[in-house]
């Protein structure tokens, strides 16, 4: 992109961020002009948040680099593109008073398009102000108006009920007006030799009256046919598919609660290859149609794909639907209109829908190039890994750089520079927070990361949390002063994209907030790409807002890759010479290595090792799968709670440690004996379990009560051990222990 245009689109982004403040600040509403407001009118009512970075006067101090909210994860189109679409001031009602909108976790890309063109903004910065509930959520808010209209798919019977007791009472209508086509698809694993069935085939599967794969061209094996919960999207299109047969009633365990745990069941479960599930295909299409794990299925002869869903080959077939009550509201007949035109049309099949109407848009473009990186560091070695490091700088809103730490002055100067041109770009894009930023050393490496979090929640359930709306990384090797390359971070010969899109599909897939909420998901992960949405500082990946897999900006460990391909992780010994004044080092208390199990379904989790990774893990897992079997077996038909599993730590590459993490009322409620819930230690040199005071240092030892069930928590914190534990729901104890301290 030329410098010129760059410089055009960033003075547009300023007044677009001047302009939400002005207006938040003096209530000013439909008097500026409509694109200068887009931040405004879908941000709400919430109070700016005054920046602690000082803003360039002009926008000619970032001109050399490009805003992260221009272009789309396929480099299909920009806010230029965007701009070219001519409205005529048919749209101005809807620009300056919009309807209040909700929908279907699916169809967050649809209204972000909407969005985009009813701006002339790009559909990455759009899709930051779409708050979707889930199908039925959206439906409750437009039945006591906290949404004027909601983008989903077909309603259930029981909804409908529900909309024909509305209407009877309101005197008023429902409209559903089709603004995208939808395909019902079914998955299997990639490794079930069935890859076609007909749609009688799959309705005597879901009826019971085919039980085996072997009667329908497959192995002998009983067929695992899941469903979905009863208030999904997804269980509606299957009921309406099975409408003259009976679908069968899945029990608890066949049940998925979510489009992610659908997916897993078809590819990680223990019975993978035997399960067939369904799903929506705008969801799943982007990770599985090509995936080594799962396959999508031929209905009649014909796979589901944008090309046999657009020529209506594809025999299952249905629409995701704009719905509102026709009250009289002027702006929504002229939301319908506007949700059918060209414009949004075509945003819609850039986001990765069919369209009801020809735009002639060819969906062989949204596959961008994916990344491919081969790693040019140092050579690998299979020395042990030091995974101390100095954490400089804890993260806190902008005031000064402290990089004092680093003797080497002019290096001192390259990182703070990035620094502040990373907080200056950041500071001109849409945002009501302040950047971050956060420096990492480890073992003679530095990372300065700058980023800008999210300011708005999302849902009754999702409040604000540390994923980056923006984000800008960098990583020096302090020893030569080179700020280094992707592919410099990773050792010689390293198929990063292989290493990188484990670990951030595995943790996509299975993530979850503290609160137990996934994050919204627009589609599956199918891997990075070439383009610039993604980066990688010492400890994590960051999915910036543009990623194109999650409705926001995520922040992914590094913890899923192998620590041999990272520079970083091997000891670089006599480094003092780089450091002004040595920090105390932290302790990393990491999950690498960490992976988790089961004694059945319905039993809780309990981590375990993997036995590629440490020289006693075999002989560790048998103590701690012997452990559980004979302390914590639940009743048959008992299923515990996601709180009673048990979590692992790898401490200093030493000790693992297993600690529960429920209360004694939650194990007695299941006839189990609290007294066997107490944190386990393992020396990882010899695979003997060692008392938890062995680790403590003398000033700490017998201050934890080990006679007594108890839940733990542990964490570093400025360079010490943190353990926070409690012996009663409610009380908190905590000690902290220098690093230095430690018997390691």
């Amino acid at each position: 992109m030329k410098k010129s245009v760059v410089s055009v689109l960033l003075a547009l982004l300023f007044i677009l961020s001047s302009c939400s403040q002005a207006l938040t600040s003096s209530g000013a509403t439909g008097t500026a002009d409509p694109k200068e407001t887009f931040a405004a009118k879908t941000a709400g009512t919430q109070t700016q948040t005054t920046s602690a970075v000082s803003v360039p006067e002009s926008s000619e101090e970032v001109s050399d680099y490009e805003p992260l909210i221009l272009e789309n994860p396929g480099n299909l189109y920009s806010a230029v593109d965007s701009m070219t679409f001519d409205f005529g001031d048919g749209y101005d009602e809807l620009r300056n008073d919009l309807p209040k909108m909700d929908g279907s976790t699916s169809l967050i890309p649809f209204e972000a398009a909407l969005r985009a063109a009813l701006y002339g903004v790009s559909a990455e910065e759009a899709k930051g102000f779409v708050s979707h509930t889930t199908t039925w959520g959206a439906l409750d808010n437009l039945l006591d108006g906290t949404a004027d209209a909601i983008f989903t798919c077909p309603l259930s019977d029981e909804q409908r009920e529900r909309v024909r007791e509305y209407e009877k009472e309101s005197g008023v209508k429902l409209k559903e007006v089709p603004v995208a086509m939808e395909a019902f698809v079914f998955v299997v694993n990639a490794e079930n030799p069935v890859k076609s069935l007909t749609q009688k085939q799959l309705r005597d599967i879901y009826s019971g009256k085919i039980t085996n794969w072997k009667e329908v061209g497959g192995r002998d094996a009983g067929i695992i046919a899941y469903q979905r919960n009863n208030d999904s999207g997804s269980q509606n299109y299957m009921i309406d598919f099975m409408k003259g047969y009976e679908l069968t009633d899945a029990p608890t365990q066949y049940r998925a609660g979510s489009m992610k745990a659908a997916m897993d069941a078809m590819a990680y479960n223990d019975n993978a290859i035997d399960s067939i599930g369904y799903s929506v295909y705008a969801y799943a299409a982007d990770m599985y149609e090509d995936s080594e794990l799962i396959n999508f299925v031929a209905v009649d002869g014909v796979t589901p794909n944008r090309t046999t869903i657009d020529d209506g080959s594809y025999p299952l077939l249905g629409y995701n639907y704009l719905m509102y009550f026709d009250t009289g509201d002027g702006r929504l007949p002229l939301l319908e209109k506007f949700a059918l035109s060209d414009a949004v049309q075509l945003e819609a099949a850039k986001s990765g829908y069919v369209p009801v109407k020809n735009v002639n848009f060819d969906f062989e473009l949204m596959q961008p190039e994916a990344y491919a990186g081969v790693g040019a560091g140092r050579e690998r070695s299979d020395e042990k890994i030091a995974f101390e490091y100095v954490s400089a700088i804890p993260d806190f809103y902008l005031k000064t750089i402290d990089l004092g730490f680093i003797k080497d002055v002019e290096l001192r100067e390259e990182i703070k520079a990035f620094a502040e041109t990373a907080l200056n770009k950041q500071a001109l894009l849409p945002s009501r927070n302040a950047p971050y930023y956060k420096i990492l050393e480890k073992n003679g490496f530095v990372s300065m990361t700058v980023y800008t979090r999210y300011d708005q929640r999302l849902d009754e359930d999702f409040y604000d949390y540390d994923g980056c709306k923006y984000v800008d990384c960098a990583i020096w090797d302090l020893e030569t002063g080179k700020k280094l390359s992707l592919e410099e971070c990773f050792c010689r010969g390293t198929d990063i994209a292989a290493a990188l899109n484990k670990a951030v599909g595995t943790q996509l897939m299975h993530m979850a907030t503290d609160w137990g909420t996934y994050y919204p998901t627009i589609r599956d992960f199918k891997g990075l790409t070439k383009d610039s949405w993604w980066q990688i500082d010492l400890e994590n990946v960051y999915l910036d807002g543009r990623n194109p897999y999650v409705a926001t900006g995520v922040n992914l460990s590094l913890d899923g890759v192998d620590p041999h391909l990272m520079v970083w992780n091997y000891e670089r010994r006599d480094t003092d010479w780089v450091y002004e004044e040595f920090s105390e080092r932290n302790v990393v208390l990491s999950s690498r290595g960490v992976k988790y199990s089961a004694l059945s379904k319905n039993s809780f989790a309990f981590a375990l090792l993997e036995e590629d990774r440490f020289e006693n893990a075999a002989k560790i897992n048998k103590y701690v799968t012997d452990y559980m079997a004979e302390h914590f077996t639940l009743k048959e038909g008992d299923r515990a709670t996601e709180f009673m599993n048990w979590r692992g730590y790898i401490l200093a590459e030493k000790y693992f440690i297993l600690n529960p993490s429920a209360n004694n009322a939650d194990y007695e409620a299941f006839g189990l004996d609290p007294g066997y819930a107490r944190v386990i230690v393992f020396d990882l040199d010899s695979g003997e379990r060692i008392a938890f005071d062995d680790i403590l240092p003398e000033t700490e030892k017998g201050k934890i009560d080990q006679e007594k069930p108890m839940e733990l928590w542990m964490f570093s914190e400025n360079g010490a051990l943190v353990i926070r534990y409690s012996y009663e729901f409610g009380e908190e104890n905590r000690i902290s222990i220098p690093a230095g301290l430690l018997a390691l």
